[in-house]
């Protein structure tokens, strides 16, 4: 009907002015907002994921932020319907300290928790229980957010988009913990460090806000209203967003500074939307509405007034973003970029379409070892390649999640290159079957690298290099692979001299 153009609109006009934001964005439908600088926070294979560690304190005092987070992890599993013992809440209080004092990730903190339910009574059963109530975060694509990255204590002064999208369509409860929680991380840093009184300066966004409003979640895990009363003394205001009013709380309405009503055509939620407009007559235009069209009443306000949304304007063609966004992040999947672009599939279809028929954008397939090949759009004229530069980044990351070490870059030398555990590990992208075997000898027999790992794009290309690792007679130190197999053959190549994986800082 509307709704999301309206806020989008407000957020457009009040970043003109300095305001920042955060949405909570469930559907993915608002990463346009990156044209007025936002980050948008996505799923852990995004180009830029939601990383949240939820045992680092930041700059609040340690045993302040355990206490919160205790009682918070503590509501959670109330509401999800667990109980917990005196036992059960000593162990979880005394790993929740040693987490946050050691700023551990979510798999460090499951060790700590194994430690200490070990030094009880049937400590066995105690951390079965703790690790089955707290499932939802340790287990699973939810994990991924909270295994490392920042805090939320900079988000109250940006700009940011965390799009949700990619765990609802999975697991709608999960998307509603890892919202909640965002949103209480966000109400603890702003309580903590915003000043009383100050001038609206950020703005919070909740989309489908009726499932967040619980009646009441106890202490340490603050509710909608809570939040609006103790937000909007320091200067941030909360815009909420529901399909039906009847899910909306009485005490979200009372605390309301506006209220925007779009079409409803169910007769008792048109009849709440017009008595909370103040007048109980315009039920009848309430269902009329077009799209597009709302009906507005602010405190100022004596009666409502009808309203036409307009988009804000876009920020330029979908031609030249589409081209652009192919040079500033190449790694992405088509899915990914038509998310990061925020286009719909028939836009996006279209804008390709149009591209191909110019000539200035081919597919290229590339595959990686697992599922269907990747089809990627390559501008004429790219040098090197898109799919190069995709396996290059998505090498550099395998790289970096598996030893915890940055590859550095040559121009002369290979592409990727790693010193880890006395070995000179090298990675080689290759995108076609003519393969230069000379350069594979000099970077051998020089001992530019103890072994290298070269990454095709196909399986020609595939087969091709390995014939010439056995012609070289060096196959037990080139490596010949497709994209996901390149953390298993790090691990393979450590343990073949001896060494092991180790995470360097």
């Amino acid at each position: 009907a509307g709704k999301t153009t309206l806020v989008k609109r407000l957020l457009y006009e009040a970043s003109k002015h300095g305001v920042g934001f955060l949405v909570l964005d469930w559907e993915g439908e608002y990463g346009d907002m990156a044209s007025v600088g936002a980050r948008i926070l996505g799923a852990p294979w995004s180009k830029e994921p939601l990383r949240l560690r939820l045992f680092d304190p930041g700059h609040a005092p340690g045993p302040v932020y355990s206490v919160w987070l205790l009682s918070t992890l503590a509501r959670l599993m109330v509401e999800e319907g667990w109980e917990l013992t005196p036992q059960m809440e000593v162990v979880l209080r005394r790993s929740i300290a040693e987490a946050v004092e050691r700023k551990a990730g979510i798999g460090e903190f499951e060790e700590i928790i194994s430690r200490v339910a070990s030094e009880y009574p049937q400590g066995r059963l105690t951390e079965a229980a703790i690790r089955s109530r707290l499932s939802r975060l340790t287990e699973g694509y939810v994990s991924k957010v909270f295994s490392g990255g920042d805090t939320l204590g900079d988000v109250v002064e940006g700009k940011t988009v965390v799009d949700l999208s990619w765990v609802s369509r999975i697991s709608a409860p999960e998307a509603w913990l890892l919202g909640g929680l965002v949103l209480n991380r966000l109400y603890f840093e702003a309580i903590r460090l915003r000043r009383i009184n100050g001038p609206t300066r950020f703005l919070v966004v909740v989309e489908e806000a009726g499932r967040l409003m619980p009646s009441a979640r106890g202490p340490g895990y603050a509710t909608i209203p809570e939040m609006m009363v103790h937000l909007r003394k320091r200067g941030i205001g909360m815009v909420l967003v529901s399909q039906s009013p009847a899910l909306m709380d009485d005490r979200v309405l009372k605390l309301t500074g506006g209220i925007a009503v779009f079409r409803l055509t169910h007769p008792g939620d048109a009849r709440l939307a017009a008595g909370y407009l103040g007048l109980e007559d315009l039920e009848a235009q309430v269902k009329e509405l077009r799209r597009g069209e709302c009906l507005v009443r602010t405190a100022e306000m004596r009666e409502p007034i009808l309203l036409t949304v307009s988009p804000p304007p876009p920020p330029e063609d979908y031609a030249s973003r589409l081209l652009r966004s192919l040079y500033t992040h190449p790694h992405l999947s088509q899915r990914e970029r038509r998310s990061f672009l925020a286009m719909d599939s028939r836009q996006y279809k279209r804008t390709v379409e149009e591209l191909k028929r110019q000539g200035m954008v081919e597919e290229v397939v590339v595959h990686t070892g697992r599922g269907r090949p990747v089809k990627l759009l390559q501008p004429r004229g790219m040098n090197p390649g898109v799919a190069h530069r995709y396996l290059e980044y998505h090498a550099a990351v395998a790289v970096k999640r598996v030893l915890g070490v940055e590859p550095r870059r040559s121009a002369r030398g290979p592409d990727l290159a790693v010193e880890v555990s006395g070995i000179k590990l090298c990675i080689e992208v290759e995108t076609g079957s003519n393969v230069d075997q000379g350069k594979y000898a000099r970077f051998l027999e020089d001992n530019v690298c103890s072994h290298i790992i070269v990454v095709c794009a196909g399986r020609k290309c595939l087969r091709r290099v390995t014939v010439i690792a056995l012609a070289l007679g060096v196959r037990d130190r080139m490596h010949p692979s497709l994209l996901a197999r390149i953390p298993s053959l790090i691990k393979q190549i450590t343990r073949s001299i001896g060494g092991r994986v180790e995470r360097h800082a």
